[in-house]
């Protein structure tokens, strides 16, 4: 684990589930969407896998932009979410996390750049894909 301050690092696991591996193309699949793919070279990598529970963090802001894995790093992350009551911040969250969040006491917004207010939402919007959850 790289630490860039005391708030914020990097990790070199992926932070889905609990002592798992898997290989890092499978997670990786979206790499040919980047306009220099021609560029990379995809090669087969194991990756350990650990709860984000596991590394015993209070993060004020958790982000989680993970291609398609969003519901497994939040059920990977529940004691943590229910400890620091994160700002919690997701590209096109599945109902399932609009759920799970809800539950756990988290109200879902969008930031509305004209006025720069949060603006509360039930559902995801069409065109829209960042939403925050706020703790109430």
């Amino acid at each position: 684990m790289k630490f860039l301050s005391k708030k914020i690092y990097l990790s070199a696991y992926s932070t889905i589930s609990e002592k798992e591996t898997t290989d890092f193309s499978q997670l990786n699949h979206f790499a040919g969407s980047f306009y220099f793919h021609k560029k990379i070279k995809i090669q087969s990598q194991p990756v350990s896998i650990k709860k984000l529970d596991s590394f015993k963090l209070s993060p004020d802001i958790l982000k989680i932009d993970v291609e398609g894995f969003e519901e497994r790093v939040v059920l990977g992350a529940l004691q943590t979410i229910n400890n620091s009551k994160s700002v919690i911040y997701v590209e096109q969250p599945s109902d399932s996390i609009d759920n799970i969040l809800k539950e756990m006491g988290y109200t879902k917004y969008i930031f509305h750049s004209e006025s720069q207010k949060f603006k509360k939402v039930e559902h995801n919007i069409e065109k829209i894909y960042n939403y925050y959850f706020i703790h109430d």
